[in-house]
């Protein structure tokens, strides 16, 4: 999950540089026309940013394929706790989604985006300690390749503006995944059972996220949050038109 949330990170701040200036804008009851494709063209055109980085922007790395050689995991949810790392990290298809939606009103700063990844494939060397329900203990270091399909994003935000500068005032994130391929090693350090609940998960899993939607929306909503308001913090709406405008 916090893959995509960095990259959803990148993709919602340049949707809002993307707005025009409101005396410019083509209104028609408050809401952006973008039946030119003028929101969801600039999406179209993001893709190509994370495959190659933007200098101008400073803020977007190459994420297509994404490489991290360590990545810490801690997760204190409910009904998971899990603490661990990720190495040689390696993620792909992040560039490829279709846009299904987007939407901005100038009136409350507010968009709705909607993207489709067909497949995202993942794979890193893991260690990893924990509990699931508080009950079930959860150990294992090994290989992961896990492989998601049809994965649906949607993302209503609203920015609001203080001391003339930008930050995320209401997010809400939603998440469902169609199919899910995993191949764990070394979990409980059988490789019988690894193969076994790798099959599980893969079957399993999109239906969780579909059953604790909310929870889910609950605890990734506020990560997508802080990661823009981080990107957010030193910006106006001028500053960020200027980025848009001097990349495009």
């Amino acid at each position: 999950m916090r893959l995509l949330v960095a990259v959803l990170a990148c993709v919602l701040v340049a949707c809002q540089a993307r707005v025009p200036n409101v005396n410019e804008a083509n209104l028609s009851g408050g809401v952006l026309d973008t039946r030119g494709g003028q929101l969801v063209g600039f999406l179209e055109k993001f893709k190509d940013k994370l495959r190659r980085g933007d200098d101008h922007l400073g803020i977007i790395p190459v994420l297509d394929p994404l490489k991290q050689d360590h990545l810490d995991v801690n997760l204190d949810q409910e009904a998971v706790r899990l603490r661990g790392y990720l190495d040689n990290l390696v993620a792909t298809g992040l560039s490829e989604y279709k846009v299904n939606r987007g939407d901005f009103t100038i009136i409350g700063i507010k968009a709705n985006v909607s993207l489709l990844w067909e497949k995202i494939d993942i794979a890193a060397k893991y260690s990893v300690n924990g509990t699931l329900a508080d009950y079930i203990s959860v150990y294992g270091n090994g290989n992961l390749a896990i492989s998601i399909q049809g994965l649906m994003v949607s993302v209503d935000l609203k920015l609001s503006v203080k001391d003339k500068k930008l930050f995320v005032s209401q997010l809400v994130l939603h998440a469902r995944v169609q199919k899910m391929d995993c191949e764990i090693t070394g979990l409980y350090n059988d490789e019988e059972l690894s193969a076994v609940l790798s099959k599980a998960i893969g079957e399993i899993l999109p239906g969780l996220i579909d059953d604790y939607q909310n929870e889910l929306s609950v605890a990734a909503s506020p990560l997508v949050a802080d990661l823009l308001n981080d990107v957010l913090k030193n910006m106006t709406i001028k500053d960020l038109l200027d980025m848009i405008s001097g990349g495009n």
